[in-house]
């Protein structure tokens, strides 16, 4: 699998599976744009059956993808992109190709 880093708007959502991060531009496009999403909005991009809180942060995104598959981790977001870089390095080590 190969590191993916990109910054980003991103929309964290909160629940009872944890917080997943989608990117901001994935769920709005440049026509409809808001900056208090609502469950209806996010529901089709999360694990989350009960979402306690949506907010929207910038910051690094993080994650392992497989190019030409649909396997990746989920994203998990820092404020630089040397804690996304050490994230990566730390909990998937083992799996980065070369």
């Amino acid at each position: 699998m190969k590191q993916q880093i990109i910054y980003t708007r991103w929309i964290a959502i909160d629940g009872n599976h944890g917080i997943d991060y989608v990117p901001f531009d994935l769920v709005f496009n440049s026509n409809n744009r808001t900056m208090q999403p609502t469950a209806s909005d996010v529901e089709d991009y999360t694990e989350n059956n009960r979402i306690d809180d949506i907010s929207i942060i910038d910051g690094y995104g993080a994650r392992l993808t497989m190019p030409g598959y649909l396997d990746c981790t989920h994203w998990s977001v820092f404020k630089t992109q040397e804690e996304a870089q050490s994230f990566l390095d730390e909990h998937y080590n083992d799996l980065i190709e070369a």
